[in-house]
């Protein structure tokens, strides 16, 4: 009876364990598009029938610099309003967040860090290739620096990235 005992409890302690949320599955970027290598377009897409309103940031990545030929389209892309990928999902959603702990909570990279990056893998590995892989939002600078305020509103987008397939 004692070991059945500690076997149920065991197994309780285990599930507790295994349904702890994963934090890093979700990833904030804060972009700044004011900077010269970041470009923010309103209503990209423009279809015969009328869309939502919808944006997207690109910002512009330098993993193709030994391919002259496919230079100019690395980047990652996130779209917001559009989405393809993630069921049930429409608009813009977004969640209001305090600042306090942002860091801890989950992976929070910037624009810069972005630009920087040499290699596709890398860029994907930590921010996600698909909906389906991590949660991805973007939470702009002006708002991430305001003094004014203890918390930030953080956009929920879709990630897409210039790729060439070989």
């Amino acid at each position: 009876m004692k070991h059945l005992f500690f076997l149920v409890v065991a197994l309780f302690v285990g599930e507790k364990v295994l349904a702890q949320p994963v934090t890093n599955d979700t990833v904030v970027c804060i972009i700044d598009t004011t900077k010269s290598y970041v470009l923010y377009q309103e209503n990209v897409v423009e279809r015969e029938i009328p869309t939502p309103f919808h944006w997207q940031v690109i910002v512009e990545g330098h993993y193709y610099d030994d391919r002259p030929r496919y230079k100019d389209i690395a980047g990652a892309n996130f779209r917001a309003g559009l989405w393809g990928g993630v069921k049930g999902v429409e608009g813009l959603p977004k969640k209001r967040v305090p600042k306090n702990g942002l860091k801890e909570r989950f992976i929070v990279e910037d624009e810069e860090w972005i630009t920087n990056q040499k290699k596709l893998h890398d860029l994907k590995m930590n921010l996600g290739v698909a909906p389906f892989h991590k949660y991805n939002y973007i939470i702009f600078s002006q708002d991430y620096y305001c003094t004014e305020s203890d918390s930030v509103t953080m956009h929920r987008v879709e990630i897409g990235y210039g790729e060439v397939q070989y």
